[in-house]
């Protein structure tokens, strides 16, 4: 089951993200060094191009994480200055937690296991929480919330990357695809509505990526909350 659920991640979280990030850099490439030239799509039917494609998405898939790990989700994106976040709230200052529900939480650590573990960062307790989660047995609910943030972060990436390369395909008034039966030219007016979709793309993924990094923490505290009970003397 390990292997399943890693080959899941591999899929969901690196080569589907990594594919679609692959065919905007190349689409990017096309239109910056040759944008006049037909390009041919049928070597794509060769199953030796088929996998240094599927190898070449991959490894890019990984690229994507490593840019996405950036993409910070505990600030909130408001406009207005705003005091840096303290606390809990470092965790969850996109969330609805409750004021409450943080602080009862600080009093469930200390009276598991003492006065000294409230010393430990805001991270440092998630991680804990979420630790406390997978010896509760709710490690396939855990690893939904994982699989689905890093999917949704690996395809803001890519749809950013398309969304790029399209704006930049604009400059063009046609670009043609072909293979070996037919051509099909991609009109101005064509790009700039999937322009404009992949866009919106993009940043509906990124709502969806703050959704599911708060579930992954705010499930792993609410179940503390309703499973810890503390040390008795």
């Amino acid at each position: 089951m390990g292997e399943l659920r890693a080959s899941l991640y591999d899929i969901f979280g690196y080569f589907l993200p990594g594919l679609v990030a692959t065919a905007g850099l190349r689409l990017l490439l096309w239109v910056i060094v040759y944008p006049t030239k037909q390009l041919s799509i049928t070597p794509f039917a060769e199953p030796t191009v088929l996998l240094a494609v599927a190898v070449i998405a991959y490894l890019v898939g990984h690229l994507l994480h490593a840019i996405g790990n950036e993409i910070r989700v505990t600030r909130s994106p408001s406009t207005v200055p705003t005091p840096k976040p303290t606390g809990w709230r470092r965790i969850f200052a996109r969330s609805q937690v409750s004021a409450t529900a943080l602080a009862l939480a600080d009093q469930r650590i200390e009276g598991c296991f003492g006065t000294a573990f409230l010393a430990l960062s805001p991270e440092e307790k998630a991680e804990l929480l979420d630790e406390a989660r997978v010896l509760h047995e709710r490690v396939n609910e855990r690893e939904v919330y994982i699989y689905r943030e890093g999917f949704y972060r690996g395809m803001t990436v890519a749809c950013v990357i398309v969304f790029i390369a399209l704006l930049v395909s604009l400059r063009a008034a046609a670009l043609t695809l072909t293979t070996e039966k037919a051509a099909y030219a991609a009109l101005r007016s064509e790009r700039l509505i999937l322009t404009l979709l992949v866009g919106c793309s993009a940043f509906l993924f990124w709502k969806r990526m703050l959704r599911f990094a708060y579930y992954k923490t705010s499930r792993a505290l609410m179940l503390w909350l309703a499973t810890s009970k503390p040390k008795t003397t």
